[in-house]
């Protein structure tokens, strides 16, 4: 009998979107294969998870701050300037895991700030960071004076690590990045943090419903504020293993990824007004638009078309989202996302 049930009753609305994007990986990457072979080659398999690394960090942290019914738009920002602080404290003469840590540090302090300015003020996260965006872009191009920063030692453990020189790889599996591990650790350690504790729980309780979740007990305002830390921290380490990865730091580093990580996080299947996503599923949406950003550019399409599809990426994915959660708030709603919040936080 259970044969006979449709895929999507045995699965859950989660696992569907996964086996979805799964599918849809495996379909463009065939599309692009077909249209140029280099697409397939284990070194363009190589670029491909390497520019996927540094939205994927940002990517398991955004799917904290979408999930709790918000957005993050200074994302960029904070990795710019995270990456500045690191490569100006390191060629100032600072030991290079201490200057990774300011850099950590000034991204947790950024994250810090956008939430405490979202809940003293009263505001929407989504207009504090319109602000800090311009803020933190502006003091990059202020402390680094406009140009990049890169005059420092390169031979560190961390910056072997960024170049793939660390990781002794076996042979067949030398093309996989060594970013691709931390990537993976701090995806494991943010789906167990998502999925398996009470801040998680609470973070889908937030989203579903913010007056249900107090009514359950959440300390709202705390968990808005921890989720845009997260993400500062997040956006910090990306900017440390950003310089790492290139040997400079740019001012201009991260302009766009807030668009980029927002719309893999939807295209994940994480509802816009929050309540629902998974870390697993923003990764494959990350994978899906370096892949198609990628296969854009071998087959030749110009840096006006590929910002082009990206903002049709954007608009599909809240089309999607739209068609999914479907349109409006139906009578009693209330009542039912009270008790759905109530038991998301009881529910150990």
């Amino acid at each position: 009998m259970s044969l006979a049930r449709p895929l999507g009753k045995r699965l859950g609305r989660g696992r569907q979107q996964e086996v979805g994007l799964v599918v849809a990986v495996v379909l463009i990457g065939v599309y692009f294969t077909s249209r140029n072979g280099v697409f397939l080659s284990l070194e363009n398999l190589g670029n491909i998870a390497e520019q996927s690394t540094f939205l994927g960090l940002l990517a398991v942290a955004m799917t904290f701050v979408v999930v709790s019914g918000q957005f993050d738009l200074s994302v960029g920002s904070m990795f710019g300037l995270s990456a500045i602080v690191f490569a100006v404290a390191f060629e100032a003469g600072w030991n290079v895991w201490l200057a990774a840590l300011a850099g950590i540090a000034s991204g947790a302090a950024m994250g810090l700030t956008n939430g405490l300015l979202s809940v003293f003020l009263r505001v929407p996260v989504i207009i504090i960071t319109l602000g800090t965006l311009s803020i933190y872009r502006g003091t990059s191009y202020w402390i680094s004076g406009g140009f990049p920063v890169s005059n420092f030692a390169q031979s560190s453990a961390l910056f072997k690590f960024g170049q793939s020189g660390l990781v002794p790889w076996p042979s067949g599996l030398d093309w996989i990045p060594d970013l691709v591990l931390a990537l993976a650790v701090v995806a494991l350690l943010g789906h167990l943090v998502l999925t398996r504790t009470a801040f998680g729980q609470h973070v889908y309780a937030l989203g579903s419903n913010r007056r249900a979740a107090q009514l359950a007990g959440v300390h709202v305002n705390r968990v808005q504020v921890g989720v845009l830390t997260l993400l500062g921290v997040a956006a910090g380490l990306a900017g440390v293993l950003g310089v790492a990865e290139t040997g400079s730091a740019d001012p201009n580093g991260g302009v766009g990824y807030e668009l980029d990580v927002i719309a893999a996080v939807i295209i994940g299947g994480a509802a816009i007004t929050g309540g629902r996503g998974s870390i697993p599923a923003s990764l494959l949406g990350i994978l899906l638009i370096g892949e198609i950003r990628d296969g854009l550019v071998i087959s030749g399409v110009s840096l006006y078309g590929q910002i082009i599809v990206s903002g049709v990426l954007v608009v599909a994915a809240v089309a999607v989202d739209r068609l999914i959660t479907g349109r409006g708030e139906r009578p009693g709603s209330l009542k039912m996302d009270v008790a759905r919040g109530i038991s998301r936080v009881t529910q150990r």
